[in-house]
């Protein structure tokens, strides 16, 4: 838990943007989850490595297509709590997500570009020990869990 003194140095301007940027990006997160419980559920039903490769490569352009425009809407900022958010709630990286369904080099590029967005897709998401993803834990106790 962070000490008293750390909480106190977030001002509520801060607290707020920080408040606006989770409310706007953790939708995404609940369409993420709903996503990926359809695409493992789809490949569990093939058996050849093949035709999950395909209906992957599919898939990857269907979301592209449906998504690429909001998500690259997002400010900076917006795309760091986005990935502080998925490890928060598959406990894996975004990089660790995208090797998973899309392999290494996907995987290589995205997190290239991300880092020069100042983003990083190895970012991992710990309350205890960080300022900010403390306050975004505070953020979505408040708004989403229930």
């Amino acid at each position: 838990m962070l000490k008293d003194s750390a909480k106190k140095k977030y001002s509520l301007k801060d607290y707020r943007r920080l408040e606006y940027r989770v409310l706007k990006v953790y939708p995404y997160v609940d369409t993420i989850s709903n996503i990926l419980s359809t695409v493992n559920s789809d490949l569990n039903g093939l058996k050849k490595k093949r035709l999950h490769k395909r209906y992957k490569r599919k898939f990857q352009k269907k979301l592209m297509h449906q998504f690429s425009s909001s998500v690259s809407n997002l400010t900076r900022k917006e795309g760091v709590i986005l990935t502080k958010l998925i490890y928060r709630d598959f406990d894996v990286t975004a990089y660790e997500m995208i090797v998973s369904y899309r392999g290494g080099v996907h995987a290589f590029f995205w997190h290239r570009l991300a880092r020069l967005y100042d983003g990083d897709l190895k970012k991992t998401y710990n309350p205890n020990l960080d300022l900010e993803d403390f306050w975004i834990e505070e953020i979505v106790k408040k708004h989403f869990d229930k």
